[in-house]
């Protein structure tokens, strides 16, 4: 029930609203609502692919709920599904129900799944700060440039959606873990303030990942650096955000994936 409410209804009302001729986007094609039930976002218009996140995570919380193996066995499964996946040259724009995706991501899940269950970062805090933060950015350079290396010398670069994973699978996970795990640690390490506005955009961040492309092609261009520009983008796009998970907070929780 809980990734029903959670991801389920809101992937299939936004997918339903964005099939609507909208001024601020979608339209209705030939096979769009086969495809949004058979959880192939690929097959449908740009507006909708952030949704693929959605199939995908719902996919890896019915295979961690109803697992008889232990998550090691998982995450060694979901490894060699990718490869034989990709052995057999699954067409990429018809990934029902994001199967590939999923096993390419199930690593991730499980990783945050044993570092909240086991609470690693409260453990790792008992240590010496100095040497932790040492570590952890040491981590960071370390896995960055093995990133930057993996992504730059591949012509497709890396995209989880596209399954992209550069040159070497071995080296996107070292890469990527890595990087997310030395900022968890500095972030557990240093950053010991609450926050109610960081703690609401949390809460929403299932419609930031619904509504985000939409906000960003109403922002206007600036004569402004690009940089300058991507900055504003992101303040632009919270600020909306936020003002959208208060009220949906109050009157269509389901949006956020909540059910009251």
């Amino acid at each position: 029930m809980v990734v029903i409410w959670s991801l389920l209804l809101p992937y299939l009302i936004y997918n339903f609203i964005y099939i609507l001729p909208l001024p601020l986007g979608g339209g209705y094609q030939k096979g769009f609502i086969t495809n949004i039930l058979l959880g192939n976002q690929e097959a449908l218009c740009y507006l909708m692919v952030p949704l693929w996140f959605l199939v995908a995570l719902m996919g890896m919380r019915v295979l961690a709920a109803f697992n008889t193996l232990n998550m090691y066995s998982l995450f060694l499964f979901s490894l060699i599904s990718y490869v034989l996946f990709d052995l057999i040259k699954i067409d990429q724009t018809n990934d029902y129900f994001q199967l590939k995706t999923m096993c390419l991501c199930f690593p991730f899940f499980i990783v945050g799944y044993m570092i909240k269950k086991r609470d690693y970062f409260r453990i790792i805090k008992k240590y010496n700060t100095a040497l932790l933060t040492f570590s952890a950015i040491t981590i960071f350079v370390i896995t960055a440039v093995i990133g930057l290396l993996n992504s730059s010398t591949h012509e497709n670069g890396i995209n989880v959606y596209h399954c992209r994973i550069g040159i070497n699978i071995i080296l996107f996970y070292i890469s990527t873990i890595g990087l997310s795990a030395s900022l968890m640690l500095l972030c557990a390490i240093h950053l010991n303030i609450t926050s109610p506005i960081v703690e609401k955009l949390s809460n929403g961040t299932l419609l930031i990942l619904a509504t985000h492309l939409i906000i960003y092609w109403k922002i206007p261009a600036l004569p402004v650096p690009e940089v300058i520009q991507s900055m504003l983008n992101i303040i632009i796009i919270l600020i909306v955000s936020y003002v959208l998970i208060v009220f949906c907070e109050k009157y269509c929780p389901v949006l956020i994936g909540k059910k009251k």
